[in-house]
This record gives C-alpha cells, sequence and structure tokens, in this order.
C-alpha cells in the first residue's frame, strides 16, 4: 500500500470518526454578522489544510529516511560478511597451497596428518560462513523489525498531529455556530424589548429565553471541554482512548446545539403570536347596502 494511500485512508478514517457539525445555521443571522465568522472558518481552513500537508510531507520524509538508513546499513553488514568470509577463503586456499607442497614430499602418516588437516580448516571455514551469513540474516530481520517500528511511530505521531489540526477546525466551526445562536439570542432579545414598548405582555416567553440561555452556557461549557480534550491528545500516553472521549463530547455538543436551535423556533413562534395583529378595515354603510 503506498504511502498516499495510508495517510488518505487516517484523514478518512478521522473525519468518519468524528464528523463535523452545523457547518450552516438555518436560523437567520444578518450579513454583517456572518462575514466575520465565514473569514474566520475560511482562515482556519487553509491553516489546517496547510499543516496536514505539512505533516503528509513530514511523515513521507522520515519514513525515507529510515529507509534508506535501513538499506545503507544492510548492504554495510552484506559488505563486511562478503570480505570476511573472502578474507578466510583466500586464506584457506594459500594454507591449501603451502600443504599440497608439503604433501608431495611427506611420509605417508605426514600425508595422512596433512589431509586430516585441511578436512578440519575446510570444516572451519565452512561453520565460519554458515555463522556470518546467519548473523547476517538476524541482523537484517532486526534492522526490519525496527524500521517498521520507527514507521510505526512515524505514522502514529503524524496521526496524532492529523487529528489535532482537524479538531481545531471542529471547534471553531462549534465555535462559529454558537456565536450565530448567540446572535439570534439577541435580536430575540431586542425584539421582546420592542413588543413591551408597545404595550405587549412577554411574561410568557421570559422563561424560555432564560432557558435558551442556559441551554447556550451549557454548550460553551461543553465546547470548552472538547478544546481541552483535543489538546490533550499532544501529550495524552492514550490517543485512542482520548478520541473516543472526545467523540462523546462532539455527540453531546451536537446534542446541545439541536437542542438550543429548537428552542429558538419554540420561542419565535411564541413572539409571531404575541405581535399585534393589524387592524381590520371598518365595512362602511354604503358598502352594507344591499344593491
Amino acid at each position: 500500500m503506498s504511502m498516499k494511500k495510508i495517510i488518505l485512508g487516517l484523514l478518512a478514517g478521522l473525519l468518519v470518526s468524528t464528523g463535523f457539525a452545523f457547518a450552516e445555521e438555518t436560523l437567520p443571522s444578518t450579513a454583517s454578522e456572518a462575514m466575520p465568522i465565514k473569514q474566520e472558518l475560511k482562515d482556519t481552513r487553509a491553516e489546517v489544510r496547510d499543516k496536514v500537508q505539512e505533516g503528509v510531507k513530514a511523515l513521507k520524509e522520515n519514513v525515507q529516511q529510515n529507509k534508506t538508513q535501513f538499506e545503507d546499513t544492510l548492504k554495510t553488514q552484506r559488505t563486511d560478511v562478503r570480505e570476511k568470509i573472502g578474507t578466510e577463503r583466500d586464506a584457506f586456499k594459500e594454507e591449501s597451497r603451502t600443504k599440497l607442497e608439503q604433501f608431495r614430499t611427506a611420509t605417508a602418516e605426514q600425508k595422512q596428518g596433512i589431509l586430516q588437516d585441511l578436512k578440519t580448516k575446510r570444516e572451519e571455514l565452512q561453520t565460519n560462513a554458515a555463522t556470518l551469513k546467519q548473523e547476517l540474516r538476524d541482523n537484517a530481520e532486526q534492522l526490519r523489525t525496527e524500521f517498521r517500528e520507527k514507521v510505526k511511530d512515524a505514522r502514529e505521531r503524524a496521526r496524532i498531529a492529523i487529528a489535532h489540526h482537524r479538531s481545531i477546525l471542529m471547534t471553531t466551526r462549534f465555535r462559529a455556530a454558537i456565536a450565530r445562536l448567540g446572535n439570534i439570542i439577541e435580536r430575540i432579545e431586542s425584539r421582546i424589548q420592542t413588543l413591551q414598548g408597545q404595550g405587549v405582555d412577554t411574561s410568557s416567553v421570559t422563561p424560555l429565553v432564560e432557558e435558551v440561555k442556559n441551554l447556550k452556557a451549557q454548550a460553551e461549557a461543553t465546547l470548552e471541554s472538547l478544546k481541552a480534550k483535543y489538546e490533550s491528545l499532544l501529550s495524552g500516553s492514550d490517543p485512542k482512548q482520548i478520541l473516543e472521549e472526545a467523540k462523546v463530547l462532539v455527540a453531546d455538543l451536537k446534542s446541545q446545539l439541536e437542542a438550543l436551535r429548537a428552542k429558538l423556533r419554540e420561542i419565535m413562534v411564541a413572539l409571531k403570536a404575541l405581535a399585534p395583529q393589524p387592524a381590520v378595515p371598518a365595512t362602511s354603510a354604503t358598502d352594507e347596502q344591499t344593491p
């Protein structure tokens, strides 16, 4: 599997596991209030995109660096083994020539000794060569294991960094959603004051406004907990557990914002019912006459 596919898989997993919420609110907001929020989201998205790209690039470079180091080390060890075996083989050949020259003039008993000595030396050479090759295989396997561990560690650190960058965008979007809902609460309060100035009794909606303010405060508190949880990704010892706990907070925050939006709709319906109805024109006596 290519590194690009691995990184895309990590990113897809993060998006699926956490998700983004409340990209757009269906409740109204003025253009002047929406523009700063939209610009902040745009800037945050660009910053997160750059950070993720930097993380992917750094991961690829780290893996390639470790791979090159692994290959160079293994190549050096293979060269050393070949040289050692070659040196021992050359020494055996030289010694064999000397022994064979002695063999021509040796007695029968001496010949037996020379042949036995050559056999022993040959077996030692074969044993040493086999030992060196086995050591090379063992070292190669150890190097491969170390390489895989380094790559795994690099991928894990990259995954944590990417999750942290993504969390910045997520919390910014949640904060923007809460800010938009807060603007709606302010406009509702302004509308209530207008109705009161017209002599309308708005006591029926006052408890609803207090309730919606409490819901907004709860959402803000949950968002702060979520931000703190994501920040702990960089220092926590169990990133997987942290992400699972963050996922629960995300679900809670979504539910709280849904409840907040539902309560705002309820208030808006109530205010519409309280609004003074336009007067119906009186019917003239002429209109009432029968033709």
